[in-house]
């Protein structure tokens, strides 16, 4: 009986861990900040679960290097917001103390200040890496299990396949807005539940990855033909989003799973599916946007034209990050601690600064970025 309890509890552990990584995508891409308390809801009674599980299970817990990430970004975030005296905020972030004493100060508001510039952000992105880090524990404990780990992967190339499929249907509507009552600022070649192409063509390309590995791994030729069909239908929307970054990596990423392959010198069906899925995937997307595609690659044909792309922003961020080189604007905090030294592109409001590496400075400062 201890035993069919315990697995009952993994198995609600794994579907809530399941619905957690699922809503996601489906909930605009999981950027409104309403989807937090979703996040949240369900990383804690994913956690929860497995852990009543564990316990009458005595199981023990696996630990893996990595999650010390999120413990310790989550350390950071907490230092980050604890009200700091005013030297001590000078000595530590000149670019705050200048902020605190030309609009706090004046106003009679002279109460200690913290490091981060938006502590509500910054208390917001701690809950999410605690969110995550929760998921990314519980899926390391549920990853041991073979079926468990086959499941988990199967829903996450199943959900990409329904977020391409969504846009498939949007794309041979004609739709303008989302189900018909959502309309997104921007135009968007694959109308789906994602505001943003670039976003849109990462979620499908991994989703698309994992479809091929199962493919790979599957049991049976016929599982492989199914799993090969998914990554296939996913692939087709990673192209059809017309992201170029997207395209270029996702392609990148499937050549070298197809060398991989190949390398381990497997004969018959197994070694030619990776090749033939993506063989498929391109003569697909010739057929459906060849034109769209060249449309868009045309935009960056040469150097100039590159130069009018987002690259053009990373000085201005760049000089945004120097101010804050010390210890950053603070988890979260980029989009109101950056608008102070916004030069470009006044009518847009940016909440990060397009690259990793900037993200890193702007928000942790130099030193722990490093």
């Amino acid at each position: 009986m201890a035993n069919q309890d315990s697995t009952r509890w993994w198995l609600a552990a794994e579907a809530t861990l399941v619905l957690a990584v699922v809503s996601m995508p489906v909930c605009f891409g999981g950027s409104p900040e309403w989807t937090l308390p979703l996040l949240v809801g369900t990383s804690s009674l994913s956690l929860l679960t497995w852990f009543i599980g564990a316990w009458k299970h005595r199981r023990r817990v696996t630990w893996h290097r990595l999650l010390w990430l999120p413990v310790g970004l989550s350390v950071v975030a907490l230092l980050t917001v604890l009200p700091l005296p005013p030297a001590v905020l000078a000595a530590l972030s000149p670019a705050n103390a200048e902020l605190r004493d030309f609009s706090l100060v004046p106003l009679g508001l002279e109460r200690w200040r913290p490091l981060s510039a938006d502590a509500p952000s910054t208390f917001r992105a701690l809950a999410r890496i605690l969110a995550l880090a929760s998921l990314c524990f519980v899926s390391l404990q549920l990853g041991r299990l073979e079926a468990s780990r086959r499941r988990m992967l199967g829903a996450l190339a199943i959900s990409g396949a329904l977020v391409a499929i969504v846009g498939f249907g949007h794309l041979l509507a004609g739709a303008e807005s989302l189900f018909g009552f959502h309309h997104f600022v921007g135009n968007l070649p694959l109308l789906t539940f994602f505001g943003n192409t670039n976003h849109l063509a990462a979620y499908l390309a991994f989703s698309a990855t994992v479809g091929l590995a199962l493919a790979l791994d599957a049991p049976s030729r016929e599982a492989a033909i199914g799993w090969g069909a998914v990554a296939l239908v996913v692939a087709v929307g990673v192209v059809l989003s017309l992201s170029r970054g997207g395209i270029v990596s996702f392609v990148i990423t499937w050549c070298l799973v197809a060398a991989l392959v190949t390398s381990r010198r497997q004969g018959g069906f197994r070694a030619a599916l990776p090749w033939l899925v993506i063989g498929a995937t391109v003569v697909a997307a010739l057929g459906l946007a060849s034109e769209a595609l060249l449309d868009k690659l045309s935009t960056v044909s040469t150097v100039e034209r590159l130069k009018h792309t987002k690259v053009e922003l990373w000085p201005m961020f760049w000089e945004g990050a120097a101010a804050w080189w010390k210890t950053g604007m603070g988890l979260g905090a980029f989009e109101l601690a950056f608008t102070r030294h916004q030069t470009a592109q006044l009518d847009v409001t940016f909440t990060h600064p397009e690259s990793l590496p900037l993200q890193w400075v702007s928000e942790l400062g130099v030193p722990l970025t490093v």
